[in-house]
């Protein structure tokens, strides 16, 4: 892709790949939409699964990050940011990480709530 349409070679950003090793969010193969354009067959993750990995790039980094501004423009409710913490704080074992996830959540819910 990046040769044929001359795109720079770090167009595509592969650090979720990693993740495949950790593991994915159990329901994402359930919350993927399926497309095809012409011999490629895609699969879009779902408002469950973006909210949930917008979440865990975001307490990997800050509320200013790129992530979390994302994560705002979904405005999650209540119940989605809850699901989603439930499973972005057994990704990081770190003492630290389930107060990075609140924060976040905290900072997504009072840009919501403006």
């Amino acid at each position: 892709m990046a040769r044929d349409f001359s795109l720079p070679d770090d167009w595509l950003n592969t650090a979720v790949a990693a993740q495949w090793n950790q593991g994915l969010p159990p329901w994402l193969g359930d919350d993927l939409e399926w497309r095809s354009y012409d011999a490629l067959r895609v699969g879009l993750a779902g408002r469950r699964t973006l909210i949930t990995l917008k979440l865990f790039a975001a307490a990997d980094q800050s509320t200013r990050s790129v992530h979390a501004q994302d994560l705002a423009a979904l405005a999650p409710t209540d119940a989605e940011l809850e699901d989603a913490a439930a499973w972005v704080v057994t990704q990081d074992a770190s003492p630290e990480f389930p107060r990075l996830v609140n924060e976040i959540a905290e900072h997504v819910r009072a840009r919501r709530d403006r």
